[in-house]
């Protein structure tokens, strides 16, 4: 059945978001951000004020941003500030980690996000 021609797609009201992912590199060497010169780096966080001031500037610009995350590789953080270079490459530095991509992420229709949503999702 087309669902068009019912007018079921609107009655959905799909909710959905984009996610591009990025990796940040040292300027000078092509590493990783955060990362040792060719070595590996251990479990932290880092590049947090970069990303609160993409954040402010996606705001400021009127961009209807709702959250950042660091995802899962050290580096992957988006920026204006200078000296470190941005990579649109899936895996830059080769290795056992996820790669960086985009990616449309799909959450909801309005039924499920209504009273009741949680049966609508459970009789997908």
């Amino acid at each position: 059945m087309d669902m068009r021609s019912k007018g079921r797609v609107v009655y959905f009201t799909f909710l959905y978001g984009l996610e591009q992912e990025y990796t940040l590199l040292q300027k000078d060497v092509q590493w990783l951000l955060g990362w040792p010169l060719g070595g590996f780096p251990g479990l932290q966080a880092f590049g947090r004020d970069i990303v609160d001031s993409h954040y402010k500037a996606c705001i400021y610009a009127g961009i209807n941003i709702s959250g950042i995350n660091g995802e899962m590789m050290g580096g992957q953080r988006i920026t204006k500030i200078a000296r470190v270079v941005l990579s649109f490459d899936p895996k830059p530095i080769q290795g056992d980690w996820n790669d960086a991509g985009a990616h449309t992420n799909y959450y909801s229709t309005k039924s499920m996000r209504n009273d009741g949503g949680y049966e609508v999702i459970s009789n997908c």
